[in-house]
């Protein structure tokens, strides 16, 4: 799989999730190995603090996915349950789905609550919009 992720697949992922769940969409990141960090959505009225090079705030986020990213082969050899794709998390006050494209690199996007569960069909085909193979269904 590719180390980076394009600003294309950034793009079509937040056409894509937008499309599907409207206003519930607050945000779309994308980030690579090499620390670029790209807003590729902030929907109006959240902190666009996160824009600006540099603050606490926006290092704080790229620290924490990168980590998640790097940890992504302990994870599957932990587990021992296949690849590691994607990484959600329940807030109080959102769900951020964390689409892990590589080890260092990926897409993150977060949701209104409730949002994801009511559409269980998003997580799978956001999946295959920035390159990650979903599991088979087992329906």
């Amino acid at each position: 799989m590719p180390s980076t992720v394009s600003a294309a697949s950034g793009s079509a992922l937040r056409e894509h999730v937008h499309d599907a769940v409207d206003d519930d969409l607050r945000a779309v990141i994308a980030y690579s190995e090499s620390g670029s960090i790209e807003y590729v959505y902030l929907r109006p009225g959240l902190d666009y603090q996160l824009e600006q090079e540099g603050t606490e705030a926006r290092d704080d986020i790229l620290e924490e996915l990168l980590v998640e990213s790097l940890a992504k082969s302990t994870s599957e050899d932990s587990f021992d349950l296949g690849s590691l794709n994607c990484a959600v998390r329940f807030f109080d006050d959102a769900t951020v789905v964390h689409c892990i494209v590589s080890e260092g690199a990926g897409v993150a996007f977060s949701l209104e609550p409730g949002t994801l569960l009511a559409n269980q069909s998003l997580l799978d085909d956001c999946l295959e919009i920035v390159g990650v193979d979903a599991p088979a269904s087992t329906e």
